[in-house]
């Protein structure tokens, strides 16, 4: 799926069989969030990923009417040209989003 956001093009996203289910079985939502880090050698870029949305909830951009229903919160940062989500952890399973492959960006 590709969409068109303030001539940014938003990315391809790829969920894993066990990251679908997991979501499924919170609510049927994936909630991705744009953060950005400034530290002494320059800043990172994180793309976290989530079944609820902790705050701002109206301000997540729908991205398809597929399942799961994706959102995005990105406050017009750059974006990554796919997003690749899977479940990590076998004790505490969690939802880990990649950034074109990469777990940040420079």
């Amino acid at each position: 799926m590709r969409l068109r956001h303030h001539r940014i093009e938003v990315t391809d996203i790829e969920v894993s069989d066990q990251a679908r289910e997991f979501v499924a079985t919170r609510g049927g939502t994936l909630f991705l969030r744009v953060r950005h880090n400034r530290c002494c050698s320059g800043g990172l870029t994180f793309l976290d990923a989530s079944t609820s949305a902790d705050r701002d909830v109206d301000q997540y951009e729908k991205l398809n009417d597929a399942n799961p229903e994706v959102r995005l919160f990105h406050l017009g940062l750059v974006l990554p040209e796919k997003v690749s989500v899977e479940v990590r952890g076998k004790v505490r399973p969690h939802l880990v989003a990649y950034w074109d492959g990469c777990a940040y960006r420079l």
